[in-house]
């Protein structure tokens, strides 16, 4: 991995072993040998990116802490932010499973720690246990038909429930700091707006409107929720 900076005073091995067991306990143990030895804990340093578009696809990370947005350009140049990626989640491994090159860009939010496996091991395992390959199509299959009926669903939408289903996905999995309310995550108008699928003019008056109704409160670059219940049902029904 090119992008990676090793840092070697932060200890990730341990956190990377109990990460790895939850996808590769069906290996065998000179398969977990094979994988052990060819694994490398690095930290990333936020802005940094970590996979480009059109590289070989010669490395398949694993995020064990932080945030990665994973975007798409367009020929026109516009970015399209299609997922942000936190501690559990694989970095378009599809593309190293087939040999061919990456098909995403995908970059630091944040201080962020991966694990990283060669694709040729990657692909060896595949190949020599049944179990896990059946495994790794599964996983792919959930996320190819999760994918395809969520973009069908936000194609339909309008802006302000394309940004509350934002808000209301990215609270569900990055959570919320002490107060119960306010988004631990935080991002620019800009990439809610990549994320959304719209314009940042439009973020920041749908934003405004959500505020002025009482559904969150800006609060410098953060977003408390204050109306979950009704961001919902914009979400779900419209405004």
């Amino acid at each position: 991995m090119q992008n990676a900076e090793q840092r070697p005073p932060r200890s990730l091995h341990g956190v990377c072993g109990r990460w790895m067991d939850t996808l590769f306990h069906d290996l065998l143990p000179s398969e977990r040998e094979i994988l052990s030895a060819s694994k490398r804990c690095t930290t990333v340093a936020e802005g940094k990116t970590i996979i480009h578009c059109g590289q070989r696809a010669d490395t398949v990370h694993f995020v064990l802490n932080g945030r990665v947005k994973i975007s798409l350009f367009g020929k026109n140049g516009m970015e399209r932010i299609i997922r942000m990626a936190s501690g559990g989640d694989i970095l378009d491994y599809y593309s190293a499973i087939s040999g061919d090159t990456y098909t995403i860009f995908a970059r630091a939010l944040e201080q962020t720690d991966l694990c990283s496996i060669p694709s040729d091991i990657f692909q060896h395992l595949v190949r020599s246990n049944g179990t896990f390959a059946l495994r790794i199509i599964s996983f792919l299959s959930g996320e190819l038909m999760a994918a395809a009926d969520g973009m069908m669903a936000f194609m339909q939408q309008s802006v302000p429930e394309r940004l509350a289903h934002t808000l209301l996905d990215l609270n569900d999995k990055y959570g919320v700091e002490p107060d119960g309310r306010t988004m631990r995550i935080v991002l620019t108008r800009v990439d809610l707006a990549k994320i959304a699928g719209t314009t940042t003019e439009s973020v920041s008056r749908t934003l405004s409107r959500f505020q002025r109704d009482g559904l969150i409160e800006l609060v410098g670059p953060k977003i408390r929720i204050m109306e979950q219940q009704m961001l919902s049902d914009i979400a779900q029904t419209g405004y």
